[in-house]
Parts: C-alpha cells; structure tokens; sequence
C-alpha cells in the first residue's frame, strides 16, 4: 500500500543504494527548467522512513530550484530494492542499469533459492532466464553467463557485450576461461583490447588460434593486435609469412658490421663474420634481396653500417654495400645519412678496427624512386644545445668502465630533446651512441645495443602514423620501441632467442607508453615549418 502526501524536501532522505542504481537518463539542465516552471509533475516515491526510492533527480533539482516542499507516494514499510526495480519496469535502461539489475536478481535468486514461486518451484537456471528474458533457457548456457559476470573486469565489458548480444555467451566464456589465461602468459596484448572493447571476445578467441598455430610453425612469436608483430626466426624467412607481402613502408635496420663484434647464436654461420669484406657485403645484400617482397612500391629501405678498419686503413664498407645492394637486388640508392655517434668507442680502444671518427652512415634505397614518399624535417632550434651522457654497452665516451645499469629516461622527454638538437639537415646528432631507454642491460649482454634515439628521425621522414616499419635485425627492439612512441606498426625478426625475448619486452613497453598528447608535440616540432602531407618524390 502507498499514500499521497506532501512532505517537505529537507525531510527526504536519500540513499546510496537506490540513487546508484540507474544512470540518469534526462538532461539535468532540461529538468531544472521544467521544474522551476511546472512544479513536479510525477510524485517521487518514499519509503515508511522517509528514505527515497525514486525520483533522485526530481528531489535533487526540486531543492536546487528552491522548493521546500513537495507531493510524494510513500510505502508503508521500509523499501527493497525490488520496490526500486518495480518503479522502473517502464523506464529505458541504459547498458550499466541492466548490468546491475541482472546482478542483483542473481544474488537475490540464490538467497531464494529453493522457495516455490506462485506455488510452482522453478529451478535456479529458470529463473535466471525470466531475468534475461528468456533469451537463454539451456543450464548449461545459463551457468556460462553467471561465470562470466563472476569473472569479468571491472568494467564489466564481457556481460555487456553478452546482454547487447556483441557476443555469445559461448565465445565470452571461452574467452574467460581459456584465451585470456593463454594471452596473459603469451604477453600477446589480446586481454587489453578486450578489456577496452576494441576487440570482441569471439575476434579475440579466433586472434589467438591464429597465434598459437604460427607460434607452433616458428620459433618464437609476439603479437600485439594492429601494432606490434616479432618474430624469433632468420630474416630471410620473412618471406613464408605471407600476409606481410608489401605491407611495409620502411625498413630501417642495423646489421652485423664486418669483422667487428660477435653476437649470441651460431658462430660459425654469423653475419659479419666472413673472411673476406666481398663475401660479407655480398652476403648481406642477398638477405636484403629477401625483404624485398614486403615493401610496397613507395616504400624505402634504410641500412645503417659503420666503417671498418684492417690495420688501420678503412675498408670502405659502407660505400662498397651501395654497390652491392644495388645490383644485387635493384633498389634504387636514394641518399646517404650521416649520424653521429658520440660514443662510437662502446667496446674499448680497439683502434685497429673501430673508426677514428664520430659518424656511422644510413644507407637509403627506395623502390620506386617516382613513387617514394618522405617530408624533409624543419626542426632547426637556435637555442638548443646538446647534452652527453653517460656511456651504456659498459664503457664512457673516454672508453672507461663504467656500471652498466643506467635509468630510463621519459621517451617523449627523449625524442623531444633529440629532435630539438639537430642543428644542421644532412647529419644526424645523437647526444650519445647508447640506448638510454633500456632498463638495465640484459643477463647476456647485446653486444652492440642501437642508439635509442637514431631511429626517430627516418621513421618521421618516411613514415606516417599507421604504417609500418621492418627491422629484420631487431635485437633488443630499439626500432619497436620507438616506431610504437610515434604511432607506427611494427615488424620485427631476430634470430636469438635471448635478444627475441628482451626486444618483445621493449615492444610491450613502447606501446604502453604511446602517448597522444606527446606524439603532437614531437610532430609539431618535427614539422613545425611544413604544413604539407607526407608526399611522393616526384
């Protein structure tokens, strides 16, 4: 039983319970005005002490617009929240009210459990389905729902997506059960798309059969669902995936120098270390000749290779392998890039092979030279001065021993400061030859760790957010980390399993440390001069 009566708003009480329940569907702005020229025109309702049942946003507007009293409904006794559920069975629920109303009906099932309704006594998966609406009556449909809505995040994205009917309540409970353990251990990125409904339980059921049957026909894989793709395999096997053929739009990698430094893996049949600099550049210039089935036709290629030393006389390496690349697999050599790299002594004083100089060289090829696209860099800052700092593959600038574990710094901070930096357009500075974004250095040293900051500038030249970069030898994931802080898709292959493992971490970190805010300010700066579009050469 309920009785009208008038009741003053200082006397009504409202409780959290009730208020939280429903989402406020009417604009407040629109009901403030109603109020404060018709009155209330449908009585809240109130329970024997005074507490609100419904109508919060009445109340609520009512004693903003000044009114001290006004007509009510009151219950005669205390309120349940099935009096709440009742008062709106007319009312159109948004997505969160049905979430919550389901989880209520459910607990109070089970304290009912048991009892007879109108005399019939109707099993538990029953009147679970009268709750749903008798979309599902199978138990063993009805028990997959509950243990979803039991195991769900806790924006509740698995039971929405059931009850907007997104999903099954099959291929969420698989993912519940089965693919999100799975993706977790793999580190493969599925459960945070999920979780931010980027992807539905069914898409990533089916992305992980995917992975697990490549992973089973390779060595090793790592996925990031439209952002990152590693792979623990030989570069020159990136042909057997197919479905990267001419989905790249730069390679940018650094390979074994000749004769220089020897990395994890078979000895015997490593890269760079040939007897003769013929046998080594010919070598490298076939791997080449097996990307080229994943570039598009605008693509570029970019190799960056230092100078190496025979008794102190240069080999001529760098210009050697234009001539190499060129006619062993018909790329068109675009330009060379000059960096410098201010610690180029990062494995001691060996002057009888390491350069004497500062500078390491970007060899660019491109596909179609008619077709190619690059944006020339305006990033000159008259102001900005560059700052050395400490050593990273265990020795200083001076080629001293220093400690080996250095801290990160900010990746937007870092890129940022680079960029502002370069002071000229034909070379590139880095402040130093090191990789200041790693955390500490493996267990297994790289042996030569690429500096963390030269990527930046080719990827901005010849890339734009959304493309892709290649670096077949990826190493610890210098490329991936940064291609993913300025938007980019990554692909990757390294050969060690050691290296694979610790670039696969740097992948995941780069992704988890995109930021929009920061990519504007890095691209304003980076073009702060050019208003164009990233354009073809011709």
């Amino acid at each position: 039983m309920k009785k009208q009566m008038k009741i003053a708003t200082a006397e009504i009480k409202f409780s959290e319970e009730f208020e939280g329940f429903f989402e406020s569907q009417k604009n407040a702005i629109e009901l403030h005005e109603n109020i404060r020229l018709n009155g209330v025109l449908v009585p809240p309702v109130i329970d024997s002490d005074n507490i609100l049942v419904d109508g919060y946003e009445r109340v609520r507007e009512s004693i903003k617009n000044g009114v001290e009293s006004i007509w009510v409904f009151q219950i005669e006794r205390p309120a349940t929240m099935d009096d709440r559920l009742n008062l709106n069975l007319q009312r159109s629920k948004t997505e969160k009210d049905v979430i919550k109303e389901f989880e209520f009906k459910i607990q109070q099932i089970k304290k009912m459990q048991g009892r007879k309704k109108d005399g019939v006594r109707s099993t538990y998966a029953q009147q679970i389905s009268e709750v749903l609406g008798g979309r599902w009556k199978d138990e063993e449909t009805i028990n997959k729902i509950i243990e979803v809505n039991q195991n769900d995040f806790d924006n509740k994205i698995l039971t929405k997506s059931i009850l907007s009917g997104i999903s099954t309540p099959n291929a969420a409970h698989q993912f519940i059960t089965n693919t999100k353990k799975i993706a977790e251990e793999k580190k493969c990125g599925i459960v945070s798309l999920v979780k931010n409904g980027k992807l539905s339980p069914l898409e990533a059921n089916k992305i992980l059969v995917d992975f697990v049957k490549l992973e089973s026909d390779t060595q090793g894989t790592f996925i990031i669902p439209e952002k990152g793709f590693s792979y623990n395999i030989d570069c020159t096997t990136i042909d057997m995936l197919a479905k990267y053929e001419k989905q790249v739009d730069l390679i940018f990698t650094s390979p074994p120098y000749w004769a220089l430094k020897t990395y994890d893996g078979d000895k015997r049949n490593q890269a760079g270390k040939e007897e003769t600099k013929h046998e080594f550049l010919e070598r490298l210039a076939k791997m080449v000749l097996a990307w080229i089935i994943t570039l598009k036709d605008s693509a570029s290629v970019m190799i960056n290779i230092g100078e190496t030393y025979k008794d102190g006389v240069a080999q001529g390496i760098p210009y050697l392998l234009i001539e190499y690349i060129q006619r062993i697999t018909g790329l068109v050599f675009f330009d060379m890039l000059i960096w410098s790299k201010k610690n180029c002594r990062s494995n001691g004083n060996n002057e009888d092979i390491r350069p004497r100089n500062n500078v390491e060289y970007i060899l660019w090829f491109v596909v179609d030279i008619t077709k190619v696209k690059y944006k020339k860099l305006t990033y000159k800052f008259a102001d900005s001065k560059p700052t050395l700092m400490r050593g990273f593959g265990g020795f200083d600038r001076n080629g001293y021993e220093v400690k080996k574990k250095i801290k990160a710094l900010s990746g937007y901070h870092s890129i940022r400061k680079h960029i502002s930096e370069q002071e000229v357009e034909n070379i590139i500075k880095c402040g130093t030859g090191v990789n200041h974004l790693q955390f500490q250095l493996p267990k297994t040293e790289h042996p030569a760790v690429m500096s963390a900051l030269l990527p930046i500038c080719p990827i901005l030249m010849t890339t734009e957010e959304g493309d892709m970069v290649f670096d077949p030898f990826s190493g610890t994931n210098v490329v991936g980390y940064i291609s993913q802080l300025l938007n980019r898709k990554t692909l990757t292959t390294e050969l060690s399993s050691i290296y694979f493992n610790e670039g696969c971490n740097n992948l995941q970190k780069g992704v988890d440390d995109y930021d929009v805010e920061g990519l504007k300010l890095v691209n304003d700066i980076a073009f702060r001069d050019s208003d164009q579009e990233l354009e073809t050469a011709a």
